[in-house]
């Protein structure tokens, strides 16, 4: 329970934190605002993927990030430097959440263990689309702080976040939330128009 309350009220995303930002999100809000994101902007089917749960990528994301709890909000390219290292722990701590009821009072929930293998699965359709929400909501983030708070980054600094994050979206899902969401959003329209990503 300690660490549940710990997690929910002290974790702050690190990439926030790192450039300043003024009450910065937590990963308890990034996982909440990328299911709520998947909630309403996910369609209930896709015809040409059988495959496709909309029901699990929901249930994905909400829990994605509860590792952290441990290991701590570890900025991208620190994982990638070692990412079998960070996978490996990363998986351990949900397998003590989610499976083996290793603390007091706490359920074993295998069904969601299930979900969460998805995450790291290359060939999991479900997987990559609950990935390009938790890549979207962090960009909406992004540009939420860089409107209100553009003190905090610089155009280029952007532009290479923008460009990074854009190129690994490429279900049909995940192109329409990105197009809904960031490029035709209004308030992000001024800085999008700057950076040359949309037309004026």
């Amino acid at each position: 329970e300690e660490s549940y309350n710990t997690y929910s009220r002290r974790i702050y995303r690190t990439g926030w934190v790192d450039r300043g930002i003024q009450a910065p999100e937590t990963d308890a809000e990034h996982m909440y605002h990328a299911w709520m994101m998947a909630m309403m902007f996910l369609p209930k089917e896709l015809p040409d993927h059988p495959e496709y749960s909309k029901d699990s990528i929901l249930k994905l994301l909400l829990i994605h990030d509860i590792a952290e709890v441990i290991t701590g909000d570890i900025p991208k390219p620190d994982k990638s430097m070692n990412p079998e290292k960070f996978i490996r722990k990363e998986s351990d701590e949900m397998g003590i959440y989610l499976l083996r009821g290793s603390y007091s009072g706490l359920a074993s929930t295998p069904e969601y263990y299930e979900v969460w293998k998805m995450w790291y699965d290359e060939k999991s359709l479900n997987g990559h689309i609950a990935h390009e929400i938790d890549i979207i909501q962090t960009l909406h983030q992004l540009l939420t702080y860089a409107s209100d708070q553009p003190e905090c980054f610089t155009d280029d600094g952007l532009q290479q976040w923008l460009d990074d994050d854009c190129q690994e979206i490429c279900t049909g899902p995940g192109i329409d939330i990105l197009q809904s969401v960031i490029m035709k959003n209004k308030k992000f329209r001024p800085i999008l128009q700057r950076l040359g990503l949309i037309d004026s």
